[in-house]
């Protein structure tokens, strides 16, 4: 016969269901949901060194049609959008983008982003538009990471460590 659960049991039990469903009510109500998420880079590989409007391929899989999926390029703590946005209707992308990055090594972020988010990013965008400066984002809200190909090389070293905000 089995052994009936004590009380402090049943406690620990209750408060670690009422935490998961706060994640869930959460995720829900900031638009976030990525369900399972499969969305990947798949080439350029790490540390692979890239020209100066590489063709970027991946996959995308559980994203929620709400959502928008970008493509960043990440210097250190800063991350530059790169247009255009990808598509979330097939399984298979393929984006070719303006690098704006020479003589260092950076990163590719794949991003899924909110509502919210998409509204942050088109009001970067069109101020940058204006302005031709495109400043280096520290935070995305509402937005998660799906990928990133860390250690690409850019193939031109004519500027070193400078990143071209007019070359989105």
């Amino acid at each position: 016969m089995a052994k009936p659960v004590s009380t402090p049991a049943w406690v620990a039990l209750v408060v670690a269901l009422i935490a998961s469903l706060g994640a869930v009510v959460a995720a829900l109500v900031s638009g976030l949901v990525v369900v399972s998420p499969s969305s990947r880079i798949l080439s350029p590989s790490p540390g692979e060194t890239v020209g100066r409007t590489p063709r970027i391929s991946g996959e995308l899989g559980g994203i929620a049609d709400t959502l928008h999926v970008w493509l960043a390029i990440r210097l250190d703590d800063r991350m530059w959008l790169k247009e255009p946005e990808i598509p979330i209707g097939s399984r298979k992308w393929t984006s070719q983008i303006a690098l704006g990055v020479s003589g260092r090594a950076f990163a590719l972020r794949l991003l899924a982003v909110s509502p919210a988010g998409q509204e942050f990013i088109e009001e970067w965008l069109e101020r940058g538009r204006r302005t031709a400066e495109y400043p280096g984002l520290t935070h995305i809200p509402g937005a998660v990471l799906l990928d990133e190909v860390d250690g690409l090389v850019p193939s031109d070293t004519v500027e070193p460590g400078r990143v071209r905000d007019r070359d989105r």
